[in-house]
């Protein structure tokens, strides 16, 4: 049964991405050629992907040592399996990797970073490692928290095919989107919660472009233990050529979220980031900080290379977005050490 559901997943996923293509296609008068390229290489990334999936749970392999903290405990990393079930109760296991502070006489604060989604679903399992994010990693980690990067269904060396945010730019679904997203995120959140080396009280949420909306979706569920969010480049993407995708039910949906939300939120993002518009940010964030009952802030920060929206997973993005969050984390979670 789980290889057939495999089978019919993974021929859905295909479709979809057809037919979202063919919508941009009809949208922006592209090539048919290009339609077709992008639906072979699709099914052949995806079906590639089942034959390298991560196969254990728990750790896997040797730790590795990357640095010491700033209490001089070494700081190892180390990919593991992480057991979750998905929605339609396939239990599968989701390809993360672990930053944990060897020697701590305490359980530490956690962090759990997530992942976007690529403009082509041919790229969610070649795009997409465990070392994405590891300068945000080794950051959060170097302040004294335990960390992990997590990889959804269907990315990287995760098992299972993955959600689909919508059929093209126009019908886009933000709000079960998130939701979806949101939900892997939580049951990583549970795996996390139960481990001996971590303060289960004490746990942060970070997402960059799709992740960022799926963390601010989380937030709304209330989650024990979950002290503060952080949102990088997670908002109404923009198509370059038909503009926002479908804005009206983005709004609607941060609306939404904001309603149940106790949890204090940070938004952080750049002004070059092509896939957004400041004014439609601002207008979603203002109603966004009115509606909810936790605080929000938002930072935006000064243009980053030519593409703000890689603002968190690249090197050069830190020494811009770390104050911002660092005075935030001091404010929010406290309880977490280091220089």
């Amino acid at each position: 049964m789980p290889m057939l559901r495999f089978i019919l997943s993974f021929f859905a996923m295909c479709a979809a991405t057809l037919l979202s293509g063919c919508v941009d296609l009809i949208k922006t008068g592209g090539s048919v050629r290009h339609i077709v390229r992008l639906f072979v290489v699709a099914s052949v990334v995806l079906l590639s992907g089942c034959f390298s999936l991560i196969d254990t749970e728990g750790p896997i392999g040797e730790p590795e040592e990357v640095e010491v903290d700033g209490r001089g405990f070494g700081i190892v990393r180390q990919e593991w399996g992480v057991p979750i079930t998905t929605n339609e109760g396939q239990p599968i296991l989701i390809q993360s990797m672990v930053y944990r502070h060897m020697g701590s006489p305490r359980r530490r604060p956690l962090v759990i970073i997530n992942h976007g989604d690529p403009v082509s679903p041919s790229k969610r399992r070649s795009g997409y490692t465990t070392d994405s994010y590891r300068y945000g990693a080794h950051w959060f980690a170097h302040r004294g928290y335990n960390v992990v990067v997590a990889l959804r269904a269907g990315f990287g060396r995760s098992q299972g095919t993955g959600q689909l945010m919508g059929t093209g730019c126009i019908w886009l679904k933000h709000e079960q989107a998130g939701n979806s997203v949101a939900d892997e995120i939580l049951k990583i959140v549970d795996h996390f919660r139960e481990q001996d080396w971590v303060d289960r009280g004490n746990i942060v949420l970070v997402g960059q472009s799709w992740g960022g909306i799926g963390v601010v979706a989380a937030a709304a569920r209330r989650p024990p233990g979950v002290r503060a969010v952080i949102d990088f480049a997670g908002i109404t993407p923009r198509n370059r050529v038909t503009g926002l995708c479908n804005p009206t039910n983005a709004f609607r949906a941060f609306s939404d979220y904001a309603k149940s939300t106790e949890i204090p939120v940070l938004w952080v993002f750049s002004e070059n980031d092509p896939y957004i518009e400041i004014s439609h940010l601002q207008k979603t964030y203002a109603v966004y900080a009115e509606i909810a009952s936790g605080p929000a802030e938002l930072a935006l920060m000064p243009p980053y290379g030519k593409n703000g929206h890689m603002l968190f997973p690249r090197m050069g993005g830190v020494p811009i977005w770390s104050p911002v969050v660092r005075s935030f984390l001091d404010r929010r979670v406290p309880q977490a050490d280091g220089s």
